[in-house]
């Protein structure tokens, strides 16, 4: 977690690790998963877990921020590309209270529900049943779906 405008927060290696977990992860899975959707007469269903922080300039980090919408653009691609035997969607969450979102400061989990329409986190369970909806959907792919959070995204101007 840094300051989001802070362009020297996170070292090269943090960087990479961001994208190799939340870009080339997701493909290296999708590769593996491949062959048995290829191999089902029904196809198969891939899904993303992503963040509102990859559809808008937010987060925890920009490092994370550029990641999440550089899986966004690979979620795209893979729907483009490899229907209709697959249909490749993500679910975009806005702040969950996981482990790791629970170590956040107070402060910037308030932070996060003010500026939510809704001013709530998002419900765990209620991403947990977006996830099993999409899935059963066989109507959408190449879809990021956003649970939670519903915020208005406005970007600051600088200087």
């Amino acid at each position: 977690m840094s300051k989001f405008s802070d362009l020297n927060a996170f070292s090269e290696d943090e960087w990479d690790k961001c994208w190799a977990v939340n870009c080339k992860g997701n493909l290296h899975l999708f590769r593996k998963a491949l062959p048995t959707f290829s191999a089902n007469p029904e196809g198969g269903v891939f899904l993303l877990t992503s963040s509102i922080s990859g559809i808008g300039p937010q987060g925890s980090a920009m490092a994370y921020s550029v990641s999440k919408a550089a899986g966004l653009q690979l979620m795209k691609c893979l729907a483009a590309t490899q229907g209709p035997k697959v249909r490749v969607n993500a679910i975009c969450p806005g702040l969950l209270l996981t482990e790791w979102g629970q170590t956040f400061p107070p402060e910037r989990i308030e932070s996060a529900k003010g500026k939510a329409v809704l001013k709530q986190e998002t419900d765990l369970d209620d991403c947990a049943e977006l996830f099993v909806a999409v899935a059963k959907n066989a109507s959408m792919t190449g879809q990021s779906v956003v649970v939670g959070k519903s915020t208005i995204f406005v970007v600051p101007r600088q200087g």
